[in-house]
């Protein structure tokens, strides 16, 4: 532990340009892997957007349908809110 300070930011120095060049030196793979995994997403939600359109219209209509069920206590809400 016979290190002074200044050797200690050096080295610290030295370990922190070490681990950027790493992350510049492995920079075009890791751009190639994240255009992949975009694009993969990308082709997993074009793919189920038949899915997820008839689970949309589903739940419209659920939406729809419990809203015009309430539609009278929403009202009478909406009466008693103004008339406070």
């Amino acid at each position: 532990m016979g290190k002074t300070i200044p050797e200690v930011i050096q080295k610290a120095t030295e370990i922190l340009v070490g681990f950027i060049n790493k992350i510049f030196e492995k920079l075009p793979m890791i751009i190639t892997t994240g255009v992949e995994i975009l694009t993969s997403l990308i082709d997993g939600i074009v793919s189920m957007l038949p899915v997820l359109m008839t689970q949309i219209v589903g739940i419209i209509n659920k939406v729809v349908t419990i809203i015009a069920e309430k539609l009278p206590m929403i009202i009478t809400a909406g009466v008693e809110m103004l008339t406070i």
